[in-house]
């Protein structure tokens, strides 16, 4: 008698979360406290009020794995440039690799972290596109402290060179 009750008790507070489950969802009108919009107007087909922005992640620029990787990097970088015109690119995490030949240890090679910075002067200096870079773990390995030796972030980023480390 008891189990009974109790899944009898179960049962309506499902069938009560379900409906309501249910009627949520079903309510998913415009919010009363958002003002709408007066006019028709429509996006069309002009580019003029659109703002364009990249998003590129983990790229592991190496000095030692994937040359092709870094060319075809300044290549899309240049294309991007060309044909979207981006008002920002943003580019996260792991922007260098950090490992040696062996992928045995990690450190931080400034050739990767030069190469990485052709790209930021190329897309800065071509058409002022806003370059916005933000480290990973691989541009962390063996920086203990912000103002380490080895922290190319901070001078060969674009946030690092204007002070964001982070």
């Amino acid at each position: 008698m008891k189990i009974n009750l109790i899944l009898v008790i179960v049962l309506v507070a499902f069938i009560a979360s379900f409906a309501n489950l249910v009627s949520e969802t079903l309510d998913y009108g415009f919010p009363d406290d958002l003002v709408k919009a007066d006019d028709n107007s429509t996006v069309g087909d002009s580019t003029k009020n659109i703002t364009w922005f990249v998003h590129v992640t983990d790229l592991h620029i190496s000095k030692f794995h994937a040359p092709d990787r870094t060319s075809k990097f300044l290549e899309l970088v240049s294309e991007i440039l060309k044909r979207v015109e981006p008002s920002a690119i943003v580019v996260t995490g792991d922007l260098t690799d950090g490992k040696t030949p062996d992928y045995s240890g990690s450190r931080q090679f400034r050739e990767e972290w030069e190469t990485y910075h052709q790209a930021v002067t190329l897309a800065t200096s071509t058409n002022k596109t806003i370059w916005l870079d933000i480290r990973g773990n691989h541009d962390n390995f063996d920086v203990p402290h912000l103002q380490h030796e080895q922290n190319y972030f901070k001078e060969l980023s674009s946030q690092g060179s204007q002070g964001n480390l982070g």
